[in-house]
């Protein structure tokens, strides 16, 4: 599992910031393509790792490691 996805679900208390629309919505991609996103982390362009971050509060080298 991907550390995207590990932080995600940590911060399920704050559930309508962490749903998969609003993950998707900061990333600026769809649904289905964050879901792949999850899945692949490596695929990650630089400015949405640096939203998907800001969005969850940590670092991208926390996010992607």
């Amino acid at each position: 599992m991907s550390n995207l996805r590990t932080i995600r679900e940590e911060r399920r208390a704050d559930a309508k910031r962490y749903t998969l629309e609003a993950m998707a919505e900061a990333a600026g991609v769809s649904v289905p393509t964050y879901l792949q996103l999850e899945e692949h982390p490596e695929r990650l362009k630089l400015g949405q790792a640096e939203r998907l971050a800001r969005h969850l509060g940590v670092t991208v080298a926390e996010l992607l490691l």
